[in-house]
């Protein structure tokens, strides 16, 4: 590549990325990658530009404007890999030729696997070498279903090109070349936690980069690049020039609270963008070891991982309070709720978590508003809003109000200046034929009792109209309670405190040696599946078989226990 001029396409990210590595120590590390990766500005242009070679390569036939970008048609490539290195050197370079890249699960099944492809009109496929034969497999499946000659593309990431030499090789991007802001560059799936997953085409406005970082900076990414929030946590931190360091994931595509304490502590991370509130639980009994109280010595060691923080920021759900008020306690930071979806593609409000269910106030470019004047579902208008829903034309239409406001999903409401979130209509409201309420106070308060380990609460339907509050239940194996931890159990510890109404009447334990509550790569409890799996519901349905390991406390009327076997 002596003496070569490289032309990329318009894109805020590729623009910022260049910048980026002009400004920034030719020498300095700038990812970080548990996976086996240490790379310099240099070195990541130099996979990048490779791996661009090697796509421009197998995709020549569909190229335009001398073999730079691809045709219009042919611009979805999919990606599959664990390293978060390897995602941002594949994304990248499928932006460097005018494409549009879909991230995949590693775990994903075959099945939906095959569905993405066909729905995205993917023809060619970037993989990692551990990913490569999964790939290969679905890629001959997918060519053997839709009855043609040849399967998708397939090829590797360069992840030990040479280093980019600036005096060699010149990079320029042509503001003239799919200069477009709002054409498509990302096809990322939505969490699926309350209703059938929905590619969402992400359009590039929404991928511009973040103010340039300060000097310094380490930025901490621990989550599945397959999810919206993993891939900013990857792509934003090299596009501003902050160092990120990533982590391997550990269990079941997750990283372990103890290492993400560990990576705070040992990498001098300054920024984390945002935790999944499960994980801010799960590091918070790590702290506490199960509740027992910290000395002077451990508070101020736990503390000081967090002194280079600004703030501790949730997405990916609303922090219970007893969880806010041990971090605000331990770390003297502000928790934060930002709120954002996978149609979103960034946060559009957030604040501090005030009271419980705080979401914040809406950020400049955001107009608001709830459908029902002060309460009712959330509505909004963002310039990052997504381009469609791929293959649902009328889905896409559906999302929005006729004004142009999508449609969230979620329900809140205004309390003074605070939006307070109160849930989804399909899984989170209780109608009990006298009574209605939302899930997640209740579900707050069961996460609060010492010997619950995790808690998912649900409105089980019981007639086309009416639900029955069900609760899903990991109890915690080290737990000193003298009794026995059951339904019956937390409904008589929480009565005097939480109206009879509103107490769960259904109950499955899960075995917490064995099992867990299943979770989106945002870390959201899967309640279409857990509806179906444990109670019977499916898609919202009233249940026709009675699952067995039921608790159910019979309701209204005298309480009674019964165990369904």
């Amino acid at each position: 590549m002596s003496n070569t001029t490289v032309v990329f396409p318009a894109h805020p990210a590729l623009k910022g990325l260049l910048e980026s590595a002009k400004a920034y120590p030719s020498s300095a590390v700038v990812v970080d990658d548990e996976y086996g990766f240490q790379k310099t500005y240099p070195e990541l242009l130099g996979d990048l530009l490779q791996t661009r070679c090697m796509l421009l390569e197998q995709l020549r036939s569909s190229t335009r404007n001398g073999g730079n970008v691809l045709e219009e048609g042919d611009r979805n490539i999919g990606f599959m890999a664990r390293s978060g290195y390897e995602f941002i050197v594949a994304c990248l370079a499928v932006w460097a030729i005018g494409g549009t890249c879909m991230p995949m699960d590693p775990d994903i099944s075959s099945e939906l696997a095959l569905t993405h492809f066909e729905k995205g009109q993917i023809r060619c496929v970037v993989s990692s070498k551990d990913c490569w034969q999964k790939v290969e497999a679905i890629c001959n499946d997918a060519r053997k279903r839709s009855g043609t000659a040849e399967a998708p593309k397939l090829i590797g990431v360069s992840c030990s090109s040479a280093a980019l030499d600036w005096s060699q090789t010149h990079i320029q991007i042509d503001d003239g070349l799919l200069p477009d802001e709002d054409e498509a560059c990302m096809i990322m799936g939505t969490s699926g936690s309350t209703g059938s997953p929905k590619l969402v085409l992400q359009v590039k406005r929404a991928w511009c980069p973040p103010p340039a970082a300060e000097p310094h900076q380490i930025s901490l990414s621990y989550r599945a690049c397959h999810w919206t929030g993993g891939a900013k946590s990857l792509i934003d931190p090299v596009i501003c020039g902050r160092k990120v360091y990533v982590m391997a994931a550990r269990v079941g595509g997750r990283a372990r609270a103890e290492d993400v304490l560990e990576a705070i502590k040992q990498h001098g991370i300054t920024d984390v963008p945002f935790f999944d509130p499960l994980m801010l639980r799960l590091m918070k009994d790590v702290v506490a070891c199960g509740g027992n109280k910290l000395s002077g010595e451990e508070r101020q060691r736990w503390s000081s991982y967090f002194t280079s923080l600004p703030i501790i920021r949730c997405s990916a759900g609303v922090v219970d309070q007893s969880t806010v008020d041990f971090w605000k306690d331990l770390t003297g930071l502000q928790v934060w709720t930002s709120y954002g979806s996978t149609e979103l593609t960034c946060f559009v409000f957030d604040g501090p978590q005030t009271i419980t269910g705080c979401l914040g106030k809406p950020n400049p470019d955001c107009q608001l508003k709830l459908s029902e004047g002060k309460s009712g579902e959330i509505l909004v208008k963002v310039p990052t809003i997504f381009k469609a829903y791929i293959g649902d034309e009328e889905a896409t239409k559906a999302a929005f109000d006729p004004d142009g406001f999508f449609k969230t999903g979620d329900f809140a409401e205004q309390q003074g200046d605070n939006l307070v979130y109160l849930g989804r209509m399909k899984t989170d409201l209780v109608f009990t034929g006298s009574h209605k309420f939302w899930t997640f106070g209740i579900e707050s308060r069961i996460l609060d009792l010492p010997y619950v380990e995790d808690a998912c609460v649900l409105a089980i339907p019981v007639d086309e109209t009416k639900q029955r509050c069900g609760v899903v239940l990991v109890f915690r194996q080290d737990s000193a309670s003298p009794e026995p931890a059951n339904l019956a159990k937390i409904r008589s510890d929480l009565s005097g405190s939480v109206a009879e109404f509103m107490l769960p009447t259904l109950a499955r334990v899960l075995d917490g040696a064995s099992e867990v509550i299943p979770r989106t790569a945002a870390g959201k409890p899967r309640k279409w599946h857990l509806m179906k799996d444990y109670f019977g519901s499916v898609d919202g349905s009233v249940p026709v078989i009675v699952q067995s390991r039921i608790e159910e406390c019979r309701f209204p009327g005298p309480v009674e226990y019964v165990e369904v076997k």
